[in-house]
């Protein structure tokens, strides 16, 4: 249940907006600190972990597409290897058409 999962704080505020693009995927550990992760387009890897502070953006609804996060960046000490992107904005990246 997403609504009990104990949302990460972040270890400083002074971080940076940041914005990524990439693929929303569920994380496959139940350890993880959020239900979904921001996966890389060219290889797959997960460069971030996606976390809102509201209900205003559900990541479930963009699962699997090709996505811009514009959000806070941060570490959570359990995951010191891959940030979590507090986001504050979500959409669908524009899917560039192929000239036949």
């Amino acid at each position: 249940d997403e609504s009990t999962k104990q949302a990460p704080v972040p270890e400083r505020s002074s971080e940076g907006i940041v914005r990524r693009e990439g693929v929303v995927k569920p994380t496959v550990s139940i350890q993880a600190p959020t239900f979904y992760g921001l996966k890389s387009i060219y290889d797959g890897t997960l460069m971030n972990y996606l976390y809102s502070p509201s209900n205003h953006i559900l990541f479930k609804d963009y699962t699997g597409k090709r996505v811009l996060v514009r959000g806070q960046e941060f570490l959570d000490e359990r995951w010191p290897k891959t940030p979590v992107l507090k986001a504050e904005e979500l959409r669908a990246a524009e899917q560039k058409q192929s000239r036949n």
